[in-house]
Order: C-alpha cells, then structure tokens, then sequence
C-alpha cells in the first residue's frame, strides 16, 4: 500500500509535503485502513528542497520521483530526488 501526492509547480517540494502525508498514514493506521510499512511517495515537477532528499535517502518508507516530461527546469536551489518511484 502507498499514499502518494503529485504537485506541478515551479518550486521544489518542502519537507512540509512529507510531513503531511505521514500525519495521513497516522490516520489511516488509526482507522485500520493503513500500517505504519506504508509507502509514502512524492511526485513533483520541480524537484524536492534538500530536507525532503535527504529523508528520501535514509528512509526505506518514502520514495521521491521527478515528472521527466516538464520542459521547465528546476529551481537553481532546489535539489533533485536521489531515487525513482519502481
């Protein structure tokens, strides 16, 4: 199982983004609807900010993934997501 947001916008996600969707899983685990192995995905076509790569390079529950289709570059401080959704 997994929940997953998607943001097409000109900056690079925000820890914030992460921080939601696990206040989500909390809810779902609390309703029985979800377990805490529950994946969290992150789409987005800007790129993540370095708080949100640096969550998805240690956790084996969040995956990061960047929309190869936008012809609009990332933020220049933004930081790109270390791993692809599989």
């Amino acid at each position: 199982m997994a929940i997953g947001e998607a943001k097409h916008t000109a900056s690079a996600r925000p820890l914030g983004d992460l921080t939601r969707l696990e206040r989500i899983r909390t809810l779902l685990v609390e309703r029985g609807a979800a377990t805490a192995h529950t994946k969290l995905l992150l789409f987005s076509q800007a790129g993540f900010d370095r708080n949100v790569v640096s969550e998805t390079t240690r956790r084996e529950d969040v995956n990061s993934s960047i929309s190869t289709g936008s012809t609009t570059a990332p933020d220049p401080g933004s930081e790109i997501g270390p791993r692809q959704c599989s």
